[in-house]
């Protein structure tokens, strides 16, 4: 994401922890989601947008006015190790997964997830269980909170 990059050294903290040598899981929303996110924002901020753009999401630290909040809800669909639906889900009981960012989402036996905010979301059936060098993806239909 580009409101991460650091534009005198390039570094972006986002890239360099989905890039590094730790395998990870991670819940990936789809594009509609963070669209949501932003309508969600205009309304609680009053914005007044009349269109969303990736520059709002990146607006997120200055609209809440804590440096590293966007940083945190990113990082909020990390977890260690690769999990593959079969442990994420569990067929009989709710299961407790711990996130990078601290704290932890909720699965349950319905194949959804409860996350902090509790909000109920449902990952994307056939978008699930994607294999990567380092991990592997769920993509979901809500941005983590």
């Amino acid at each position: 994401m580009g409101c991460f990059t650091d534009e005198e050294t390039g570094d972006n903290p986002i890239i360099d922890l989905l890039t590094g040598e730790d395998k990870l899981t991670l819940f990936a929303p789809v594009d509609q989601a963070f669209i949501d996110l932003q309508l969600a924002l205009n309304d609680i901020f009053e914005l007044g947008l009349t269109e969303t753009a990736p520059e709002i999401t990146c607006a997120v630290d200055d609209l809440y006015q804590q440096p590293g909040t966007l940083f945190t809800i990113l990082a909020y669909h990390l977890t260690d190790g690769r999990r593959f639906s079969n442990s994420v889900f569990n067929k009989n009981d709710v299961k407790e997964i711990e996130m990078l960012a601290g704290g932890s989402i909720m699965t349950t036996p319905e194949l959804t997830i409860v996350d902090g905010f509790y909000q109920t979301v449902n990952p994307v059936p056939s978008l699930i269980d994607i294999n990567a060098t380092n991990g592997v993806v769920h993509v979901i239909d809500k941005v983590l909170l």
